[in-house]
């Protein structure tokens, strides 16, 4: 059985528990919010600048083989339609990339 530190467990713990309330306080919080044209945009935006947030900067700092998998990524994602795959795809792509060296 591995030990862990009680000061790591309880950091990991408060950090679940921050990021629950967080998401709990959302919730809360958009029930409030009346959800007309400019607010329904705004949400229906935030996937896809969530995604961009991660993949633009692996993309400007992992050099070649990030560029290659995010390519695979995309283009599996505009040609089937299926997110996971892409996902998928992309992640196996940099895996394969970075073990031959690239």
């Amino acid at each position: 059985m591995m030990n862990v530190e009680p000061s790591i467990f309880a950091l990991l713990v408060a950090a679940g528990l921050i990021s629950y309330v967080c998401r709990i306080a959302g919730f809360w919080i958009m029930g409030r919010v009346p959800i007309g044209p400019r607010v329904r945009r705004g949400l229906e935006a935030l996937p896809g600048a969530t995604i961009m947030a991660i993949v633009v900067p692996a993309a400007v700092t992992g050099g070649p083989a990030a560029l290659i998998a995010i390519g695979a990524g995309v283009g599996m994602a505009l040609w089937l339609k299926r997110d996971l795959l892409a996902l998928a795809v992309g992640l196996l792509t940099a895996i394969g990339l970075r073990a031959v060296g690239l």
